[in-house]
């Protein structure tokens, strides 16, 4: 049963929190691996895939991917679901009227399209997933701007 005071959860805000979850334990995992073993060796990357970047190894890709692409987005469901009063996420809010937590969202997708754009710039285009994630990327951020999720998370 809803509260009277907030309407129904909508349907999109369902796929908003598989996309976050799966893009935050995904990272998770694959930052840890990077950030462990920064000669790529588990994942079978080379040093080589990183020689036109500012990185000699993977350990600060590893952990950038970890904290930002995967930490920061479970963070985010978390924060959908319970809406805790953070001030310090409260004052990057863009959308003031909203709950920050779905303004959060939004920039989980910015960052995995500016993370994605990155790597292409630094590594060059050499697989389907970095187009995938682009567009997961995208995917996440349209939700986010999406009227129903706005009108849920609209701040009294």
């Amino acid at each position: 049963m809803t509260s009277p005071s907030r309407p129904r959860k909508p349907f999109v805000l369902y796929v908003l929190l598989f996309c976050l979850f799966v893009l935050g334990v995904g990272a998770v995992g694959g930052g840890v691996v990077l950030a462990a073993a920064p000669d790529g060796s588990i994942l079978r990357m080379p040093l080589t895939t990183l020689e036109h970047s500012p990185f000699k190894n993977f350990f600060i890709p590893g952990i950038i991917l970890a904290v930002m692409l995967g930490a920061y987005p479970l963070i985010v469901l978390y924060s959908l679901l319970r809406r805790p009063k953070w001030r310090w996420a409260a004052a990057v809010n863009l959308h003031r009227d909203q709950h920050w937590s779905l303004t959060h969202a939004l920039y989980v997708g910015l960052i995995l399209i500016l993370w994605m754009d990155f790597q292409i710039f630094f590594i060059g285009y050499g697989s389907l997933i970095q187009a995938v994630y682009a567009l997961f990327g995208v995917l996440i951020t349209i939700l986010a701007l999406l009227p129903p999720l706005r009108a849920y998370y609209k701040q009294a």
